[in-house]
């Protein structure tokens, strides 16, 4: 009877126990299930914030377009460019009409890289009178992140030495070891400033200007003003373009979030439109009557190929009849050349070469 009573006893002090765990269970349960609603109610608000806020912070839109923060190698000795395996190279600084400081690599032919005696520091007035050997010379204009001593930039300042050309690579203000901040208006500024440097100094050379992303935007815009007041240069490369801002920044992969979104369009839109006549290649391309070549490769994931070949597309329809040939280069997806890497494809040298010495 006892021991009855004693199995009873453990049967209810079980049941209890088991009781008090299933709650416990479900306190944890239920304190999950709070837990994962507010992240899902914070991730809703940010994501429909996020967009609001290019409107309501002023300058936000602009600090995306130049991404000057954003930068590989972070550290760079933009003094010493023979440190990145750049022979025949000098450091320079160009001071732009408002006194800001711009910072310039000089890359030389490789022909006369290789009579370079001594540091490429020491030899200023040879790289000053270098520019007026007839040869070739391109101004290259960089995308909206990094700095002149970017990896896949330097790999074309090496290609295009390899076939004899002098390279002007620029830092536009706000990136590398530039001074002051990048705005739209100031780097045409820029771009003046090196232009007008380089032309003093080339005499007969041809000078060609080289613009890799956002850069073709800025450079397409010069190029058309230059041409406009009877001072174009000898040609136009236009390296994964795409044909104007406000295009490029609605179609932009770090929208697609956003793209289900019905007031997306308008909003990112209006959002970028201060400024972006500075980028418009579609609207400026009709007043560049020198030679035009686009680059673009087909699994470009930054600027969607479609934009380049639209650009090419309006280039045909709208440029004049007596202006120079414009042409498309395109690079199929299964070369994996993306967005910055079309300076690998194996006949780029003759694609280069065929455009600069015609």
């Amino acid at each position: 009877m006892r021991r009855r009573y004693i199995d009873e006893g453990k049967k209810n002090g079980g049941r209890t126990k088991e009781k008090g765990q299933k709650r416990q269970d479900n306190q944890q349960s239920g304190g999950r299930s709070l837990l994962w609603m507010l992240v899902c109610v914070l991730f809703v608000l940010l994501y429909l914030v996020i967009p609001l806020l290019l409107l309501v912070i002023p300058g936000l839109a602009t600090k995306l377009i130049f991404l000057s923060f954003l930068r590989w190698p972070v550290f760079v000795d933009f003094h010493s460019p023979g440190t990145y395996n750049l022979s025949g190279t000098q450091n320079l600084y160009l001071t732009a009409e408002d006194g800001v400081n711009i910072g310039v690599w000089q890359v030389l032919p490789h022909s006369l890289a290789s009579k370079l005696e001594g540091d490429p520091s020491d030899n200023h007035e040879f790289f000053e009178q270098a520019l007026g050997d007839d040869k070739p010379v391109v101004l290259y204009f960089h995308g909206n992140s990094g700095t002149r001593a970017t990896y896949h930039r330097i790999l074309l300042y090496k290609l295009l030495s390899a076939v004899d050309v002098h390279v002007v690579a620029v830092d536009y203000r706000g990136f590398g070891d530039s001074g002051g901040i990048a705005t739209p208006d100031k780097i045409h500024h820029d771009m003046e400033t090196v232009y007008e440097w380089a032309m003093k100094r080339t005499k007969s050379s041809k000078v060609y200007v080289w613009g890799h992303s956002l850069g073709t935007g800025i450079s397409s815009v010069f190029v058309a003003k230059l041409c406009s007041s009877g001072r174009c240069p000898s040609g136009l490369i236009l390296e994964s373009p795409f044909n104007n801002l406000l295009d490029e920044v609605e179609f932009h992969p770090f929208g697609a979030p956003w793209w289900i979104i019905p007031a997306y369009s308008p909003l990112i839109r209006y959002a970028f439109k201060e400024g972006a006549e500075f980028f418009q290649s579609d609207e400026n391309i009709d007043k560049i009557t020198c030679p035009i070549m686009i680059l673009h490769a087909k699994d470009d994931a930054v600027v969607p190929y479609s934009l380049g070949e639209k650009l090419y597309q309006i280039g045909l329809e709208k440029r004049p009849k007596e202006a120079a040939p414009i042409k498309l280069v395109s690079f199929e997806p299964e070369r994996n050349l993306g967005h910055k890497y079309i300076v690998n494809a194996n006949e780029m040298t003759r694609v280069v070469s065929d455009f600069i010495k015609k």
